[in-house]
């Protein structure tokens, strides 16, 4: 979003926190400052409470002096921030919605002041953006905005703007993979359980020795796959890259690929209705008509 605004003529300075499993994205446009909270964190489960209050005193000095035409907070993280600063100055704010926190575990306790907090800090917002018009009226009847603004930016991840064929060659060697191979690509939060990551590994044992399973985690974070993963492996019919790939490295894997699994398996209303806005299928379709 902040690209596209800054290729639209506006300034746009972006205020980002880092850990060691998020991989480096490309922001090198012009009219576009990026601004690093100076302690990286040291995993992908950082401490809430901890990085907010750090990174809200750490933005706080910059945002009060900056003289905005209008902040936009990303996430829930972000609107915590940014709201809790508004209540002492006059920042005028937005509320980009990268998940949506509704159910029974946000009815009760701590859950309940959680998501009370969020609601009363997005309907302060003088916007909210969201991905697509589903989560749109989902968002709206949940967080009961009334008649506030809406906007839509589908989810785009950064990308490469041209073909990397002899960057998609290495890539592939790198992890052995023949480049004769059906590449099948499945990508994102694979230790969930609406992943459907079993039921995809159980099907890899019916694929022909031509097909290969290439599994990338969305961070660097451990967890167990299950029995006859050893075996799978040693076939070749399975890759698992555990390790963030850059930009270039994600679209040589994309560019790669013969088959895209995206999969969301739930009945929890912020995964059902993920299909929309999903980044793989944004990838996916990106590059499905182009690669070669």
């Amino acid at each position: 979003m902040a690209k596209y605004l800054a290729l639209k003529g506006l300034d746009v300075d972006v205020f980002i926190a880092k850990n060691t499993a998020t991989p480096d994205g490309s922001l090198e446009v012009e009219r576009l400052k990026v601004y690093q909270y100076p302690i990286e964190l040291s995993s992908a489960g950082e401490q809430v409470a901890l990085l907010s209050v750090g990174f809200g005193l750490w933005l706080s000095t910059r945002l009060l002096r900056g003289n905005y035409d209008i902040v936009i907070a990303c996430g829930i993280r972000g609107l915590f921030v940014v709201g809790t600063l508004a209540l002492v100055s006059r920042i005028r704010y937005g509320y980009n919605s990268l998940e949506i926190y509704s159910g029974a575990r946000y009815e009760h306790g701590i859950g309940r002041w959680f998501k009370c907090l969020e609601r009363w800090f997005n309907r302060k917002a003088c916007i909210s953006i969201i991905q697509d018009s589903k989560r749109a009226d989902l968002l709206r009847r949940i967080n009961r905005l009334g008649s506030q603004l809406i906007a839509l930016f589908p989810n785009a991840p950064y990308q490469s703007t041209n073909i990397l064929e002899e960057q998609r060659d290495r890539f592939l060697r790198r992890f052995g993979i023949p480049e004769e191979a059906a590449l099948v690509v499945y990508s994102g939060s694979l230790q969930t359980r609406w992943s459907g990551l079993r039921r995809i590994l159980d099907s890899v044992s019916g694929l022909d020795n031509e097909h290969v399973l290439f599994l990338q985690m969305r961070a660097a974070t451990n967890f167990d796959v299950g029995e006859g993963i050893e075996e799978l492996l040693n076939s070749g019919k399975l890759v698992i890259s555990d390790k963030p790939l850059s930009v270039e490295e994600y679209d040589c894997l994309v560019q790669a690929a013969k088959i895209g699994i995206a999969w969301y398996e739930s009945d929890e209303e912020n995964i059902h209705y993920a299909g929309l806005s999903s980044g793989k299928i944004a990838h996916y379709l990106r590059w499905g008509s182009r690669s070669s």
